[in-house]
């Protein structure tokens, strides 16, 4: 089972998104700010980080950045109602496997997040 990392200081958007993973065999565990998700990550190894844009203190972008110096094969999706093409080629300069727009259409989601863990599955795979 994978664990998933959801980072979002919506309430709502926690509690729908999580019931939505779990039913669906994910693992989730859920932070409300980039601070509490790199406290997080520090003491549980997760496969899977999804986290929103902006955040009180820490917006999901240095989020990222801050993963991506520890543990630079960590998949991570960057989620905003606000987006745009600069945020997405900003996503992918932190090294987001993808960005996708909220509301979040769940079978998209899912697409990404099966895409880019059968990927990390595989370049962990021995040869």
């Amino acid at each position: 089972m994978s664990t998933i990392l959801l980072v979002d200081d919506e309430p709502a958007i926690v509690k729908m998104l999580k019931w939505r993973l779990e039913t669906t065999g994910y693992k989730v565990i859920s932070a409300i700010s980039g601070i509490e998700a790199l406290k997080v990550i520090q003491q549980t190894p997760v496969d899977f980080v999804i986290t929103d844009v902006r955040m009180p203190r820490m917006d999901g972008f240095t989020l990222i950045t801050k993963i991506k110096a520890v543990l630079a094969n960590i998949p991570c999706l960057i989620m905003s109602g606000h987006g745009d093409i600069d945020m997405t080629g900003q996503a992918t300069q932190v090294g987001a496997c993808g960005y996708i727009h909220k509301p979040i259409k769940f079978e998209e989601l899912e697409n990404l997040i099966h895409q880019n863990l059968d990927v990390k599955s595989h370049s962990n795979a021995w040869v």
